[in-house]
């Protein structure tokens, strides 16, 4: 399960957050945690916590090269001549400096100066990764450049954890709350240079097949697919063409759900009377007004961000922008609500329709609004997006508490990478007086107790990724692999790149996964 742009902080922001509303006292956030795993949320409660590092590869002096000569949107993939260098880990990739981004994404200096050691608080802001590289490690076991899903540095396709179970016989389910052409869901089948290849019009240079949409549509391995993305909304074909959905439902053993009316029961009707071994895929496109993605619940879970813009800035949106036509506002929230399932509701019809195959199943389940949140530098809508993907780990905990247990499961909860955000000494006492959607508008940092970026003086500062590592809570079948990999090193291209003290990498976390697959821990 990933949480995209989850870094540790979001999680301790959502986590104080859930223990105020059930009753925790406390004012600072020394009264609640100030490192490690904390509590509060489902994900913490899992018996395995580590911190990854997430960087990418680098060539000549950029993330967001291959090794071929040219690459990107308008370059198909694998189509030109190889550039004359000899990878070298020392040189190509990114790799995390202790010394100057901390020792810990909870390192003190990151709360207060500290002008006598070589911290630099910008450190991490320099060659951040992205969710397509990241999700491609987690995915594949390979490091690779900005942008690619599914390939090497060479640009060359790898097998993914979902060609694994695919090829075993295994059931197959991704979801996510934002478009399944996203690069994190793409990862587990698709094999592209680029994740801004959406379908084959998303550029005006693409090859047949070059694109995320038709190397799903070319799967057979993915027995259900749900996110947004539905081309009947405002978005159009941006994402999925809405000439796809006639090409996908001509198959007549494929069934195809968009929004509409009691959503989440007409899902869960469906998975629960699938055949993995015989029926054909199952592909669910939804989606709320605003971003294409499901509709943000906000901390409070009022859902009062739905249809939003989500960069409040410069203060809320008027209700005439939403447009709510003939619909009251409780009407329009209502009706948004009923026509898309929840992440969580999405992730117990994936185990509903996989969870019988007696191959076994592998499930990829992202929340993807985490990340959109940050970079708009939203903490109402981020605190609502973590919470509501802890929901969802609660779905799967539960499920594999009732389903064999721990002998015969593995979960892993992590993130793709980590955005800029610091949390005030007195983030507690503003939120519990407060409400998260005031914080977020606050404009300045005593009102705000949170800020984005490095400075406190710009509190809106940080809208992209940083390279600081992430937190990892697993618990499960070959999970020791990880604890066991803890300042190790990894094999990348031919050469063994150093680990990290203290930290895993996201290969490792890929290793244990594989295992687990494969059984063989």
């Amino acid at each position: 399960m990933i949480g995209d742009g989850m870094g540790w902080e979001m999680v301790r922001a959502a986590a104080i957050y859930s223990q105020i509303n059930a009753g925790s006292q406390g004012d600072l956030l020394t009264d609640f945690y100030t490192e490690g795993r904390g509590n509060g949320l489902s994900m913490q409660e899992l018996s395995g916590f580590q911190i990854a590092t997430t960087y990418s590869t680098t060539v000549d002096g950029s993330k967001m090269n291959s090794l071929r000569i040219d690459t990107g949107s308008n370059t198909p993939t694998a189509s030109e001549d190889y550039r004359d260098i000899e990878f070298d880990p020392r040189e190509n990739l990114v790799r995390y400096n202790r010394d100057l981004g901390g020792s810990s994404p909870w390192d003190s200096r990151y709360y207060y100066n500290d002008d006598s050691t070589s911290f630099d608080p910008l450190y991490i802001t320099y060659d951040y990764p992205d969710s397509a590289q990241t999700a491609t490690t987690l995915m594949t076991g390979v490091k690779t450049f900005y942008n690619a899903v599914g390939v090497d540095l060479n640009e060359r396709a790898k097998r993914s954890l979902g060609d694994i179970a695919s090829d075993d016989g295994m059931c197959v389910g991704i979801s996510s709350n934002v478009p399944i052409t996203h690069a994190t869901p793409a990862s587990a089948f698709a094999k592209i240079n680029s994740r801004y290849r959406f379908h084959d019009g998303s550029t005006s240079n693409s090859m047949d097949g070059d694109d995320i949409l038709s190397w799903y549509d070319d799967s057979d391995g993915i027995n259900i697919l749900l996110g947004t993305g539905n081309p009947n909304s405002h978005v159009g074909d941006f994402f999925v063409p809405s000439s796809y959905l006639d090409e996908f439902t001509s198959n007549l053993n494929h069934t195809l759900l968009l929004n509409s009316p009691n959503s989440a029961e007409d899902l869960h009707s469906v998975a629960s009377t699938y055949d993995s071994s015989s029926d054909g895929k199952i592909l669910g496109l939804y989606g709320g007004i605003g971003q294409a993605n499901l509709p943000y619940s906000g901390a409070n879970g009022s859902y009062e961000q739905t249809g939003w813009g989500l960069n409040l800035n410069n203060g809320p949106p008027s209700d005439i922008s939403r447009s709510y036509g003939p619909l009251t506002k409780e009407e329009y929230i209502a009706k948004e609500r009923d026509e898309n399932p929840t992440l969580a509701e999405m992730s117990a019809s994936m185990l509903e329709a996989c969870g019988n195959d007696e191959q076994g199943f592998f499930l990829t389940i992202e929340s993807g609004d985490i990340d959109w949140a940050a970079h708009s530098n939203n903490l109402d809508a981020l605190i609502g997006s973590v919470i509501d993907f802890d929901k969802a780990v609660a779905t799967v905990v539960d499920w594999i508490e009732q389903n064999g247990g721990w002998e015969r499961n593995m979960l892993v909860v992590t993130a793709d990478h980590d955005h800029y955000l610091t949390l005030t000494e007195n983030f507690p006492a503003l939120i519990r007086n407060d409400n998260a959607l005031n914080l977020t508008l606050g404009g300045n940092v005593e009102d705000m107790g949170h800020f984005w970026g490095p400075s406190k003086s710009n509190p809106y500062g940080g809208q992209s990724h940083t390279n600081r590592p992430v937190p990892v809570y697993f618990q499960g079948d070959c999970s020791q692999i990880i604890d066991q990999s803890v300042g190790e090193g990894f094999d990348t291209y031919g050469y063994y790149a150093a680990g990290v003290p203290g930290m895993i990498d996201q290969v490792h976390i890929h290793l244990a996964m594989r295992a687990s697959l494969m059984g063989d821990c």
